[in-house]
C-alpha cells in the first residue's frame, strides 16, 4: 500500500509518504499469494486519543488450511502515522473457508454513546444452509478505550430487524455505509445486497437500513 502524492497546499504531498506490506516489521502475518492486502482501508479515533486509527481489510487472507476466510488490520495512529509495531490483527471467531471477513467495512457512533463503533462485513458467509449468505458484525467502541472486541453481534437477513428474504449468493454486507439519515443524533446502519433476489427477480438488489439506538 502507498501514500499518493499529491500537491502540497491541496491537502496531500510527498514527504514523509512510506509503503507497508505484511512482511513490514511489526506486522502480523506475512504476505502470501491472493491474500489482497489493502482490498478494503478505513479509519476512525476509536480509541479518542486525537490520532485515528488506520484499518486494512485482507479478504483473501487463509487461516492455516482455512482458505480465503479474511481478516483485518488496526494499526493505531501515532505522531507520524500508523504504528505498525501495534498492530492488532482481528478476525472472526469462527472462521470458514471463503467468508472474505473484512470486505467493506464503516464505522460511526451506532448507540449513542461518545464512541466510534465498526461495522465489518462478511459477505460471503454461509449461513443456515445458504450459499454466501452473507454477514455483518458489528464491534461496539468503549468510550476512552477503542474497540470492545468481546462486544459485537451479527446482523443478516434472517436476523431480528432484517427482512426475512434470505437467499444463496445474495452477499448481504457487499456494501456499508454509516451516518445520521433520521437526525435523530445517532448513526445509522446501511448494507448493500447487491445480489438480493426481489419478488423472483434475481440479482435485482436492495439496500436495508439498520437505525442507531440509544445506549442509556
Amino acid at each position: 500500500m502507498e501514500i499518493v502524492l499529491g500537491v502540497r497546499g491541496y491537502g496531500l504531498h510527498g514527504a514523509g509518504n512510506f509503503l507497508f506490506t505484511q512482511d513490514s516489521p511489526g506486522v502480523l502475518d506475512r504476505n502470501e499469494r491472493l491474500d489482497h492486502f489493502g482490498s478494503h482501508l478505513g479509519g476512525g479515533d476509536f480509541d479518542g486519543d486525537g490520532r485515528a486509527e488506520l484499518l486494512v481489510g485482507v479478504w483473501s487472507e487463509d487461516d492455516g488450511k482455512t482458505i480465503d476466510t479474511g481478516a483485518m488490520h488496526l494499526f493505531p495512529g501515532g505522531g507520524s502515522g500508523p504504528v505498525l509495531a501495534r498492530d492488532v490483527m482481528v478476525t472472526q471467531e469462527e472462521r470458514e473457508r471463503d467468508d472474505r471477513f473484512g470486505g467493506p467495512f464503516a464505522s460511526g457512533d451506532l448507540n449513542g454513546d461518545g464512541a466510534l463503533d465498526l461495522a465489518v462485513s462478511a459477505p460471503e458467509e454461509d449461513l443456515f444452509g445458504f450459499v454466501n449468505a452473507g454477514e455483518v458484525q458489528v464491534v461496539f467502541g468503549v468510550p476512552g478505550a477503542g474497540l470492545g472486541l468481546d462486544r459485537s453481534f451479527e446482523l443478516h437477513q434472517a436476523g431480528e430487524g432484517a427482512e426475512p428474504r434470505i437467499h444463496d449468493r445474495e452477499e448481504f454486507g457487499d456494501a456499508l455505509a454509516i451516518g445520521d439519515f433520521d437526525g435523530d443524533g445517532r448513526d445509522d446502519l446501511a448494507v448493500g445486497v447487491r445480489l438480493d433476489v426481489v419478488d423472483s427477480v434475481v440479482d435485482a438488489g436492495a439496500v436495508q437500513v439498520f437505525y442507531g439506538f440509544s445506549a442509556k
